[in-house]
């Protein structure tokens, strides 16, 4: 008896849908069906009943999914360990809104770690979930907390994704310690989002930050570049505002003034992973939430 048909057990158990499963595991569905037929002929069992329309599991195969789990737990924990004795893991991201501290943590990890190796890949999943099936050890999945769609996955919390709002000096906005939506709803926003990528809504906050706008009637604009979008701010009157989240440094020697966006249920953003992250990714994931927090506290945005 082979892993993937015991995982293919598993997820017609689950999803009670053959089509289901083998999406989830990247193979046709006459595949899922001869692992099936394969396992039930070695076990000298019928685990499902199968119809034009259903998938029920018999009673004998309703005993043997727990076992089957645990198989598959196990065989996972062996992997893990395995791979704690390698040197490399990734990191998967969705926006590069937050990679410049994470991109300053990696570069002190290569110091300490000089055999670490890292990739920043894109992720495999689309709806920004991160479901466990697709999750494999040594890898973080940069992610908003409440995306994280199992509890056998661990969360490591880098802190809040936050905006700031940009004024000129002068715009009594200024004067204010934090900026509520209500502020700026009837103002006119540019917001920098990179129009390069293919959705429009780049960056997962700023996108919806910047549909919230679209729906209450606020005039927003989408900025490609940082020296862009100061330049107009400046130029205009004081019922422009900016918004941002990337990392742009505000220095004295531009006449402006960043001031943080309360949004109303912030999500908090963090790795996701499965397995007891090592020692050095430990070590990495603790310097980009220092990184993370000092971007903030210094008024890099």
């Amino acid at each position: 008896m082979q892993i993937q048909q015991i995982e293919a057990f598993v997820n017609i158990y689950v999803t009670r849908s053959f089509a289901r499963t083998a999406e989830r595991m990247y193979l046709s569905q006459s595949r899922i069906s001869q692992q099936l037929k394969s396992m039930e002929s070695e076990l000298g069992i019928k685990l499902f009943e199968r119809t034009n329309h259903k998938v029920i599991p018999t009673e004998r195969g309703s005993v043997f999914y727990s076992y089957a789990q645990n198989i598959l737990n196990v065989y996972k924990e062996g992997t893990e360990r395995l791979n704690d004795l390698k040197n490399d893991f990734y990191i998967h991201t969705q926006s590069a809104n937050h990679l410049s501290p994470i991109n300053k943590a990696l570069l002190i990890l290569s110091f300490n770690h000089p055999n670490a190796s890292y990739k920043i890949l894109k992720p495999v999943y689309l709806d920004g979930t991160v479901p466990y099936e697709i999750m494999s050890p040594r890898h973080l999945h940069l992610v908003r907390e409440n995306r994280v769609t199992d509890d056998r996955i661990n969360f490591f919390d880098l802190g809040e994704p936050y905006y700031s709002v940009i004024v000129k000096n002068g715009n009594p906005l200024s004067e204010k310690e934090i900026i509520t939506l209500d502020d700026v709803r009837h103002k006119k926003v540019l917001m920098l989002i990179n129009t390069g990528e293919q959705n429009k809504y780049s960056g997962p906050y700023l996108g919806e930050l910047r549909k919230y706008f679209e729906e209450n009637d606020t005039d927003s604009k989408a900025v490609a570049s940082a020296s862009d979008m100061m330049a107009e701010l400046i130029s205009s009157d004081y019922d422009t505002v900016a918004i941002v989240s990337n990392s742009i440094a505000i220095t004295n020697d531009i006449p402006v003034k960043a001031i943080r966006l309360y949004v109303p249920g912030e999500r908090h953003i963090g790795f996701a992973y499965i397995g007891t992250a090592t020692e050095y990714m430990t070590e990495f994931m603790e310097l980009a939430k220092k990184g993370l927090q000092a971007q903030e506290n210094q008024n890099y945005l």
